[in-house]
């Protein structure tokens, strides 16, 4: 809902800058349980850390394999995550994500990795530039090194504080390895 056709107070035009500069904007989609009737911000409404890996290099996967069909440029392939989308850019911008290939966490008792093999091997899963406003930035600044994608980094000064501890440990991680990155700390504005 945050577009420039909606209520004024989530009006933020930083979302179709990466489109005017010619680069194809992915809203990524979130790893949700489908095994749980409830929507709640922290609990096991995610699957993001056992299975968000997979899901989201797939994804990426399908657009690089249907590139020409979609009419799409590959060398601009940018992300952006809100809140529970942030999990999927944070783990994409890695450049090394593609040899990591871990999940955060693993379901006990299971066999590690997916029964099938994954789709569309061989297409790359990366992406070029970043935007991301915080859902879980407490948890993921392992992911973040020296030649992070650059990363547009946001967040509402009305938010809860677990957010916003989230967002300055992000952008303080992103500092700390000189990562090219932009901290936009939105005021007036909330989650």
């Amino acid at each position: 809902t945050r577009n420039p056709n909606d209520q004024p107070s989530n009006y933020v035009p930083h979302f179709a800058g990466f489109t005017t500069r010619g680069y194809v904007y992915i809203t990524m989609g979130h790893c949700f349980n489908p095994c749980v009737t409830h929507f709640f911000h922290f609990g096991r409404f995610t699957l993001d850390h056992e299975n968000g890996y997979a899901c989201y290099t797939a994804a990426m996967r399908y657009l690089y394999a249907h590139a020409d069909k979609y009419s799409m440029d590959t060398d601009h392939m940018g992300g952006g995550g809100y809140s529970k989308g942030e999990y999927a850019i944070t783990r994409l911008s890695d450049p090394h994500h593609e040899t990591r290939k871990e999940e955060v966490r693993k379901f006990e008792g299971f066999p590690d990795g997916t029964p099938e093999p994954q789709p569309w091997q061989g297409y790359s899963s990366k992406i070029q530039a970043g935007m991301q406003g915080m859902g879980m930035g407490l948890f993921e600044t392992e992911f973040i090194t020296t030649d992070y994608a650059p990363n547009l980094v946001v967040c509402g000064e009305h938010d809860r504080d677990v957010i916003t501890e989230g967002h300055q440990a992000f952008v303080k991680r992103c500092e700390e390895v000189g990562a090219n990155h932009l901290g936009l700390f939105m005021e007036g504005l909330g989650h």
